[in-house]
């Protein structure tokens, strides 16, 4: 099972995710998102914001293995893929 199998299509693979400043901005403000729960003396969310800053600074920036364009595919013809018409 490869590993976009495992989370759900192309989630992790999406051309979006691809340069590393997203994936560092994603980081940063989960890590702000934090701070400014601790600051607010909120330690539930604080809590909460650190466990997503540590899981986008884990797949996006430490084990992140995106960014190979997918094989080519051929765009489907109106038709469909078998050729043959709709209706037919």
């Amino acid at each position: 099972m490869s590993k976009s199998q495992r989370f759900g299509g192309n989630a992790i693979d999406h051309p979006w995710l691809r340069p590393l400043w997203v994936r560092l901005l994603i980081v940063l403000l989960c890590a702000l998102w934090c701070g400014l729960e601790t600051y607010n003396n909120q330690p539930f969310w604080a809590t909460i914001a650190a466990g997503a800053a540590g899981y986008a600074a884990w797949f996006y920036v430490i084990t992140w293995k995106g960014g190979a364009k997918p094989d080519a595919v051929e765009p489907r013809d109106a038709a469909g893929s078998d050729g043959k018409e709709a209706g037919e």
